[in-house]
């Protein structure tokens, strides 16, 4: 994977559900006022703002900046919609099938404050995770495809962490940036109430081996750098 270049932006990839506002806390206390945030806004449907990433009466971007957030490519608010020209990042993922059922309870919870209805599920776990979509691809930079993703992954980011090895990935994280690793408090968590059976589990991995593919290329460097 590439090393960290502080003299140009890096951009933090919060893919939802995969402890996005634990690691943003991490990102928080290690980049200080250089951490700028990108997050659409739910309620009002706002667009997220694009941040100045060159200093002021130059063409220099600012160094040691971070912007930390959601970028999702099939709302037009993607890395390429709002920064073309940014070519290094980091990013934490998690088990495709655990992300969409922790985004199945979490949009359940917090339904009625959507505007979009349509994205709070009605049907139980198992008939939701059947033909659920995967978002993981929509968050991430650049297209990615059987061909590509391995040559993106390690040309284009500094590191693909794992929320089940959270303390691990902020110790990588650290050491590839510069910064002591500190302490992660686990935050966001959204109770669950119903089983997920194997069938539904299989159907799912099969609907989706190209995020399959990229989780495992995070677990495959994960296990080379214990």
């Amino acid at each position: 994977m590439m090393s960290y270049d502080k003299s140009t932006p890096l951009i933090a990839l919060h893919i939802p559900k995969c402890a996005g506002q634990s690691f943003q806390a991490v990102m928080r206390a290690w980049f200080g006022k250089n951490l700028e945030t990108h997050y659409y806004g739910e309620s009002k449907q706002r667009m997220p703002k694009k941040i100045r990433t060159r200093k002021l009466f130059s063409n220099q971007y600012r160094s040691g900046l971070c912007i930390y957030g959601h970028f999702n490519n099939d709302r037009r608010f993607g890395v390429q919609d709002y920064y073309p020209d940014i070519n290094q990042f980091i990013t934490v993922i998690r088990d495709p099938l655990e992300t969409a059922a922790s985004s199945y309870y979490y949009c359940r919870k917090v339904g009625g404050k959507l505007a979009d209805q349509s994205r709070v599920p009605k049907e139980d776990i198992n008939t939701y995770l059947k033909t659920a979509k995967s978002d993981i691809l929509s968050h991430l930079p650049f297209e990615f495809t059987w061909k590509n993703h391995e040559e993106i992954l390690s040309t284009k980011f500094i590191h693909v962490g794992l929320t089940e090895e959270l303390d691990a990935t902020i110790e990588a994280i650290a050491h590839k940036l510069g910064f002591e690793p500190i302490p992660v408090e686990t935050l966001n968590q959204t109770k669950r109430d119903q089983t997920i059976a194997d069938e539904t589990r299989q159907i799912f991995i099969d609907n989706h081996p190209l995020e399959y593919a990229i989780y495992n290329f995070a677990k495959e460097n994960f296990s080379k750098t214990k």
